[in-house]
């Protein structure tokens, strides 16, 4: 993380209005369908919750927390999938589709499903391109 504010500098020599960069994404260790087996096992539910933290490298919340301080006092613009993807602090989103739980937003350690992509694509779209106005 020590390039980042000369790079986001750098780019603002040469000419750039706006950098953007985009925090971690969530990861599960082992995987999100694991952990998701962890808590039914563990809490005694029925099916799996729409929610966790069981599994999350919750180190991904403090790596944001440096990483966007510094991005934001070099004068670039930071966007967090953190922000979409979990509840402040956690617990994190399983699922892409709430409602019937059968596309989950992962599909293993740190890779989004493709719906889930598809979402979050949008959705950081929609938050970077309102803020360039």
């Amino acid at each position: 993380m020590s390039e980042l504010a000369p790079t986001i500098r750098a780019l603002h020599e040469k000419g750039a209005r706006r950098v953007v960069v985009i925090g971690p994404a969530p990861i599960w260790l082992p995987t999100l369908g694991k952990a998701l087996v962890a808590d039914m096992r563990r809490q005694n539910l029925p099916e799996p919750p729409l929610h966790t933290m069981t599994g999350f490298d919750v180190g991904a919340f403090a790596f944001e927390k440096r990483m966007r301080a510094i991005v934001e006092q070099a004068g670039g613009v930071y966007v967090s999938i953190l922000d979409k993807a979990c509840a402040p602090g956690g617990p994190c989103r399983a699922w892409f589709d709430e409602d019937r739980k059968t596309i989950l937003s992962s599909f293993d350690a740190g890779h989004f499903t493709l719906p889930y992509s598809h979402w979050m694509a949008h959705e950081l779209g929609a938050e970077i391109f309102a803020r360039a106005r």
